[in-house]
């Protein structure tokens, strides 16, 4: 899907159910629909050292955030571009994401696409909702 203009937002991201680590970054959705993500540390905890990055992997699945200007928003499809391993001082993440939906942030366990409850609904009424191209 393209987009007028890119998307550039400053914010704070985390794992849903993970609230306790907050990562601040920026988001980048391109004129293209590709949606970028940068972060300080990495969402296992801020420093990028062994310790945190022992249980990570490079799928991460569902991240939600909080941007200036639209407020909250759902990373779908994410995964680590580049992951950090850090000997001290400041590291940064990148991740891509299949979609950006803005203006809702969804539970871990929610179904986005769902028809039933349609959760999509929400985040069509209070934003808008961009799609990436797939994931190689």
């Amino acid at each position: 899907m393209r987009i007028k203009e890119p998307l550039v937002r400053s914010g704070f991201f985390w794992l849903p159910g993970k609230e306790d680590y907050r990562a601040p970054g920026t988001l980048t959705i391109s004129e293209a629909g590709k949606v970028h993500l940068e972060i300080l540390g990495s969402f296992s905890g801020p420093t990028g050292s062994v310790e945190d990055l022992k249980d990570e992997t490079l799928t991460i699945g569902r991240v939600v955030g909080q941007i200036e200007k639209e407020g909250m928003l759902t990373l779908e499809h994410c995964f680590y571009r580049k992951l950090p391993y850090g000997f001290g001082g400041v590291i940064k993440s990148k991740v891509e994401a299949s979609w950006a939906i803005l203006g809702v942030a969804f539970d871990a366990d929610e179904d986005i696409l769902s028809t039933s409850s349609t959760p999509l609904s929400k985040a069509s009424r209070s934003g808008f909702v961009f799609q990436g191209f797939p994931c190689r």
